[in-house]
């Protein structure tokens, strides 16, 4: 290295060869615009002598199949009319209409699966919530026959309500199960004339 060169430092030395290869670089854009151009003008004649695809070139839609080219009814000289069948009945074939189950709106939530023997914790809480309520009748019940005869009974009107809640619960319960059965009785005669048709 010279004196000069190693005074100049990193940046000078850079910007002094950016100036000596800027007249190589300007004549590499230059004759790079110029095959750009007649790439241009190549790719012009091409268009000029494809023919413009109109409706009349079209095959008929009806005939077309999944392995059919569809690509012809996307010219500029088709109109928008027969572009917009020829795109429904493109993404209406098997290949294209197909779900894939994870959308929350595809099942059917019309039907719902019987429970069988189970009560839900909601059934237990509507059967307590009506104990609750004829305990509470047998206890209005119970206080003003108690006040109409006091004394005439040994036990007391909450003894009543009790024993009554009891056998309320007891009948509602069963009156469940029972409705329960007869549902499955229905549902089993229904699969079985089902299977038999």
């Amino acid at each position: 290295m010279t004196g000069e060169q190693s005074k100049e430092g990193f940046v000078g030395r850079w910007s002094r060869l950016k100036q000596q290869g800027g007249d190589e670089s300007e004549l590499a854009v230059q004759e790079s615009l110029s095959e750009v151009d007649q790439l241009n003008a190549d790719a012009a004649d091409v268009a000029e002598e494809v023919k413009l695809l109109t409706d009349e070139d079209m095959p008929d839609i009806e005939t077309m199949d999944e392995h059919s080219d569809y690509t012809g009814f996307l010219s500029e000289g088709v109109s928008d009319a027969l572009k917009r069948k020829a795109m429904h009945k493109l993404f209406h074939l098997p290949e294209f209409n197909i779900r894939d189950g994870l959308n929350d709106y595809d099942d059917d939530f019309s039907t719902f699966i019987p429970l069988g023997d189970t009560v839900t914790y909601q059934m237990k809480q509507w059967l307590e919530q009506e104990a609750k309520e004829a305990k509470a009748k047998l206890l209005e019940k119970g206080d003003k026959q108690h006040e109409g005869s006091a004394g005439q009974s040994s036990s007391s009107p909450q003894d009543v309500a009790e024993d009554d809640n009891k056998q309320v619960q007891s009948e509602s319960y069963s009156a469940l199960e029972e409705d329960v059965e007869d549902d499955l009785e229905g549902e089993l005669d229904e699969d079985m004339e089902g299977q038999v048709s």
